[in-house]
């Protein structure tokens, strides 16, 4: 989801991506992108154990049993959302 994560030229970049690289380099720890899925198959690739970490997600009930979430790094107030849908194809929705 742009701004947040998305791919350019087969690499995945966006704010949640500079956020993890600044965790890295401070923890030591290391990650390794996975991309090509769908949201829904990113869900189920963390039900099954092959994904460890989604950067950009909200809570959602059914994966309750197979996430941990931390507190919200990000929060878009409804204000936003609605100058953003004022400028793009979707303000024929808004009449």
């Amino acid at each position: 989801m742009a701004p947040f994560s998305f791919e350019v030229d087969g690499k995945i970049v966006g704010y949640s991506i500079d956020y993890l690289q600044l965790i890295a380099e401070r923890s030591g720890l290391k990650f390794q992108p996975v991309v090509g899925f769908s949201s829904e198959e990113y869900f189920i690739k963390v039900q099954q154990g092959d994904i460890d970490l989604l950067p950009f997600v909200r809570q959602r009930g059914d994966l309750d049993e197979f996430m941990v979430y931390t507190s919200a790094y990000h929060v878009e107030p409804p204000d936003r959302f609605m100058h953003l849908m004022r400028q793009t194809p979707f303000k024929r929705l808004l009449n």
